[in-house]
């Protein structure tokens, strides 16, 4: 239906059982469009790079025929030059990043991510100077240089590179959805890492420190079970548990231990539950939704760990989490208990991620291939588990000893025991 768009004729249209639309005969390409609820709105249909799109220009309520004729006609002269009015009229309502975070980001994208939300946190808390910026905020680069420079001061590069790239994605999203022209970090490289960084792992003194650390740590929250059970005795309470006669007084030791025999993150413990213990079989599955790679894999128990498990598990404790945390959610950290822990064994430098490579180098100096080492980790490739090839000499040595030659005395070598001037 073509018609000159006037007010007396847009204010005439009736509601449908389908939306329809009422195309003007002055200037192609606009439009009225009706809803079944009644609403009018004002659209510019073009051609953009080949393919037909159309813009909302406004409400019928607010703007006139006229008034949306001649922005209909702007609208089309951009398109006509090789700009896209949809992406123009996106960037003339940048956000800020703060706005972008709540608004786009993370309810379009982080929301669907499985580091989403930590994703969010980190961008947050690592650049919150810089929320209230604008996301085409033209000195952003420079700004951001001397950020990193400022935080180079605190952080490993390797920490740095990770808070930037969750920032550079942030931005690579906007450009991909029109929100700004330009990736403002796009000349902002990583910055160069040691491929193979020293491994943190412990000696054997600091081993037997940890170990008899936990022991010391157990007794003492007995030691304060008892004197607050006869505290209660006395004023004729009714006593809490007897901790003597459980096999672990808290969380810290059994968490410990499985993550020093299993290599397992942090994040993939706190998330275990029973039904990924085998104690059959002897293996613990670490689930690929959990899981940092996404995949999932399978970690054969040892006697130690098969006897932590079999001795952490109680009844009461039911067939979810593995460790519990308040009220039965899922653990969020452990890092008071962590730092008082390793102030108690006296070992510095030491985070609980080091378990992890504590595991993966005790292997390895056991002689365990680097392949096996990658699957019991769950690296995606040989790259992450070469780090730990130093730690296993004697492989090399016993890889050049493998050099032979047909004839043993391919080189003679002259006595030096008679040699003259």
């Amino acid at each position: 239906m073509r018609v000159k768009l006037t007010t007396k004729l847009v204010q005439s249209l009736k509601a449908r059982e389908k939306p329809y639309n009422v195309v003007d005969s002055e200037l192609r390409g606009f439009l009225v469009r009706v809803e079944p609820s009644g609403v009018k709105s004002y659209f510019a249909r073009f051609c953009i790079r080949g393919r037909q799109t159309q813009l909302k220009i406004a409400d019928a309520a607010v703007k006139t025929p006229a008034e949306a004729r001649d922005k209909a006609r702007r609208i089309m002269s951009e398109a006509t030059d090789g700009k896209d009015p949809i992406v123009e009229k996106r960037s003339r309502r940048v956000q800020t990043l703060g706005e972008f975070l709540d608004k786009e980001y993370g309810p379009k994208y982080l929301s669907n991510k499985k580091s989403g939300e930590a994703d969010g946190k980190r961008i947050r808390f690592c650049f919150k100077e810089f929320l209230g910026r604008k996301l085409d905020d033209p000195t952003l680069h420079n700004a951001l240089s001397n950020w990193r420079s400022k935080r180079l001061k605190d952080k490993r590069p390797a920490t740095v590179n990770r808070d930037l790239a969750a920032l550079h994605a942030a931005y690579s999203w906007a450009l991909d959805q029109g929100l700004i022209a330009v990736h403002p970090m796009a000349k902002i490289k990583p910055l160069r890492l040691d491929k193979s960084p020293n491994v943190r792992f412990l000696d054997d003194a600091e081993e037997t420190r940890l170990l008899d650390a936990l022991d010391a740590r157990e007794e003492r929250i007995r030691i304060g079970r008892d004197s607050f059970n006869l505290w209660r005795k006395q004023r004729g309470l009714e006593p809490l548990p007897d901790l003597r006669l459980c096999a672990f007084a808290d969380y810290l030791r059994p968490m410990v231990l499985l993550s020093l025999c299993t290599g397992m993150r942090r994040g993939e413990v706190f998330s275990l539950e029973w039904a990924d213990i085998d104690f059959t079989h002897s293996t613990v599955t670490v689930r690929g939704a959990v899981a940092k790679s996404g995949t999932t894999r399978y970690i054969p128990l040892n006697s130690l760990a098969l006897e932590t498990l079999r001795a952490w598990r109680q009844p009461s404790r039911g067939d979810g989490l593995v460790f519990p945390g308040k009220a039965g959610a899922r653990f969020d950290n452990v890092n008071k208990a962590w730092r008082t822990l390793l102030a108690s064994a006296n070992i510095q430098a030491f985070r609980w991620h080091d378990m992890r490579h504590h595991f993966a180098s005790k292997l390895v100096m056991a002689g365990v291939d680097l392949n096996t080492v990658r699957e019991l980790l769950g690296h995606s490739d040989l790259k992450m588990t070469v780090r730990y090839a130093h730690l296993a000499p004697q492989a090399k040595a016993a890889a050049v000893q493998k050099i032979v030659f047909a004839q043993s005395n391919v080189v003679a070598f002259p006595s030096t025991s008679n040699a003259k001037d």
